[in-house]
C-alpha cells in the first residue's frame, strides 16, 4: 500500500531514474528496520530453539550463554532483512525499468510493482521464511557447539528425491 502511493505521487515517470525511483517508492531503510522488528521474535525463536536442541544434547545449561545466542539472533536479522529488501529492489528496478523502456502510464506500472509484491506475498515470502527460520535454528546450535568446542559436524539430508544432486553429501563429517 505505501509503495502504491509513493508510485502515485507521479503523474509522469518519464523524466526520473530507476534507481531513484525505486528508492523513492521502496525506501530501503524504512524497509529493513521495518522487517528486523517484525522477524526479530520468530527468529529469536528459532535461534534459542537450535541452541535449546544443542544444549540439550551436549548436557550444557543454555542460560550461561544467553550473549552468544542474542548475538547470533542480531547477526541473523541484520544479514537477512538487508540481503531480502536488496533483492525486492531489484525486482523493482527491473519492472521500472522495463516499464519506463515501453513508455508505460502510471496505471501499468502500478500493475507491474503489484506483481512484485504479489510475487513477494505468495511465493518468496514463504521460501525466504523456511530459509530463515532454519537458518536460525542452525545458526543457534552451530554457537552452542562452538562454545563447546565441538569441531566437526556430519551432513544429513532428507534422504528424498528432492535433495539436489549437488547436495548429495549425506553422512560426510566436516570441519
Amino acid at each position: 500500500i505505501e509503495v502504491m502511493r509513493n508510485l502515485n505521487n507521479y503523474r509522469s515517470i518519464k523524466d526520473v531514474k530507476i534507481g531513484i525511483l525505486a528508492s523513492i517508492i521502496f525506501n530501503i531503510q524504512e524497509q529493513t528496520n521495518k522487517l528486523k522488528e517484525i522477524s526479530r521474535p520468530y527468529i529469536r525463536e528459532a535461534v534459542i530453539s537450535g541452541a535449546s536442541l544443542a544444549g540439550e544434547e551436549l548436557g550444557i545449561d543454555f542460560n550461561l550463554i544467553e550473549p552468544r545466542v542474542v548475538r547470533a539472533i542480531e547477526k541473523r536479522i541484520n544479514f537477512f532483512s538487508g540481503k531480502i529488501n536488496e533483492s525486492t529492489v531489484e525486482l523493482l528496478q527491473d519492472e521500472l525499468k522495463e516499464a519506463m523502456e515501453a513508455g508505460e502510464n502510471i496505471e501499468s506500472i502500478s500493475k507491474r510493482v503489484d506483481k512484485v509484491f504479489d510475487y513477494s506475498e505468495h511465493y518468496r515470502s514463504v521460501r525466504i521464511a523456511r530459509t530463515e527460520v532454519i537458518g536460525a535454528a542452525n545458526e543457534g546450535q552451530l554457537e552452542i557447539y562452538k562454545d563447546a568446542g565441538v569441531e566437526n559436524k556430519q551432513w544429513i539430508t532428507a534422504r528424498d528425491e528432492r535433495v539436489r544432486e549437488s547436495h548429495q553429501i549425506d553422512g560426510q563429517t566436516v570441519g
